[in-house]
């Protein structure tokens, strides 16, 4: 299965500027790790397709989301807030992607992790692409995809 790294680009700029009214750029290659807190949302996708969606910012970049999603000035934004705005953002990234998947696929509900390099892992699977976008910030988008279907009866 190949995902287009195009649709995802204009997925992940589509949302983002929709939801939070930031401009984001996509980079030329993705940067070396950074030392600053990170936040990790994603959602995982099941069925004709089987993977994860991952969007990581840093922690201030995402509270200045949050206050913009829920029209709140940045000090009364809460640590709850700020998962509930990264979350909703994989979680709608995540629902367009839906879309250019194969068959039916569900969309678990989003989960965020907090704290720097708390890498997320899937078990059985690898990073079919990974893609780095600049907006106030330096915006990750991961998408891992499960190894073959060995553990799947075929249709």
């Amino acid at each position: 299965m190949s995902i287009e790294e195009a649709d995802v680009c204009k997925i992940t700029e589509s949302v983002w500027s929709t939801t939070f009214g930031f401009d984001i750029t996509k980079l030329a290659e993705v940067p070396a790790a950074t030392t600053e807190p990170v936040l990790t949302a994603f959602v995982l996708l099941a069925g004709g397709w089987d993977g994860a969606l991952m969007i990581q910012c840093p922690t201030a970049l995402a509270r200045r989301c949050a206050a913009q999603m829920f029209d709140s000035p940045i000090d009364a934004v809460t640590d709850s807030d700020v998962n509930d705005a990264l979350g909703e953002l994989a979680n709608m990234i995540g629902g367009n992607l839906k879309s250019h998947l194969p068959g039916a696929c569900t969309l678990s509900l989003p989960a965020v992790v907090d704290g720097h390099d708390s890498g997320v892992r899937v078990p059985g699977s690898h990073s079919l692409m990974r893609m780095a976008f600049a907006s106030e910030g330096e915006v990750l988008v991961t998408i891992l995809e499960r190894n073959t279907t060995a553990g799947k009866s075929a249709a």
